[in-house]
């Protein structure tokens, strides 16, 4: 198991916020596209490139 990096609640309309620390370390910007990959039975969100 990976390193866990923050924590985020799901809204009312399906919506979280990636923790600040976390977009520091990914460099994610306003208007970055994220993947959301199966893996394993988990749930991976990943910077498209």
């Amino acid at each position: 198991m990976g390193r866990i990096l923050g924590m985020a609640k799901v809204s009312t309309k399906f919506q979280i916020t990636i923790p600040v620390d976390v977009r520091k370390k990914f460099g994610l910007k306003i208007g970055d596209k994220m993947l959301f990959i199966e893996e394993g039975g988990k749930l991976v969100i990943q910077k498209a490139e």
